[in-house]
């Protein structure tokens, strides 16, 4: 049996689509479709079942995936075993042009005797899973609710405030303030870019209206508390 294989049905079980699998394992989609093939071949069995939406485990996927699982961390407890303690740590900034993406390289610049290796994760949940499956020590994240409520091997800690800003127009009754609170914007709408149905965003700010004197429609951006999560024990280095 191939392990990447397996590996690439596990990540096509978790992610739902295989386009967002071979994101997720940086191949093609077509290699990712080829690997669950071959592997639904070796097996003599169906593990998906193609909709509009993705794909969804059968039966024989359900019960398989448990046991692909137990395998892929076998394997990264056996390379774990014998890892140099110099191996780099292994972050994900979420996105190179964030403050995530700086701090670290600040770290870098205060510590040049620590090896690191940066990566961006497109999802929250992929970072939780990474973290889970040992492909990467630590990552940024925007936290709706404490990462331990996910699985009690990860930690998380607070390691910067980051100031966003609030845009009005020069004859606005905020426009001379120069520090706001969200109750402070209660009275008013506010336009808030990229936000989405599903998204880290979306689901902060329902959270943060549902403990403000705003609704989910009347938001604006004043500051984030951005966390790092990382497996714990931690690894040595």
């Amino acid at each position: 049996m191939n392990l990447e294989s397996v590996r690439a049905f596990v990540a096509v079980a978790e992610e739902g689509q295989f386009r967002h699998a071979a994101t997720r394992l940086g191949v093609t989609q077509q290699a990712v479709s080829k690997r669950v093939a071959a592997l639904e071949s070796h097996l003599g069995v169906a593990l998906f079942r193609r909709v509009p939406t993705g794909a969804v485990l059968t039966g024989q996927g359900e019960s398989f995936l448990p046991h692909a699982r137990a395998v892929l961390m076998a394997v990264r407890q056996a390379v774990a075993s014998v890892r140099i303690a110099g191996d780099p740590l292994r972050v994900d900034v979420l996105r190179s042009h964030l403050a995530s993406a700086e701090m670290l390289r600040d770290f870098h610049r205060a510590h040049p005797d620590i090896a690191l290796e940066s990566v961006t994760l497109a999802k929250a949940d992929a970072a939780v899973r990474a973290l889970l499956d040992g492909e990467i020590d630590v990552a940024f994240a925007y936290l709706r609710s404490p990462v331990e409520e996910r699985d009690p091997l990860l930690t998380s800690t607070p390691v910067y405030f980051e100031g966003l800003e609030v845009v009005v127009g020069a004859g606005h009754p905020l426009a001379g303030a120069e520090r706001l609170r969200p109750g402070d914007l209660g009275s008013f709408t506010a336009w808030m870019p990229g936000i989405v149905g599903g998204s880290e965003w979306g689901s902060s700010t329902a959270s943060s209206a549902r403990r403000s004197p705003w609704s989910s429609t009347q938001v604006a951006r004043t500051s984030v508390r951005r966390h790092y999560w990382r497996r714990s024990p931690h690894r040595a280095r």
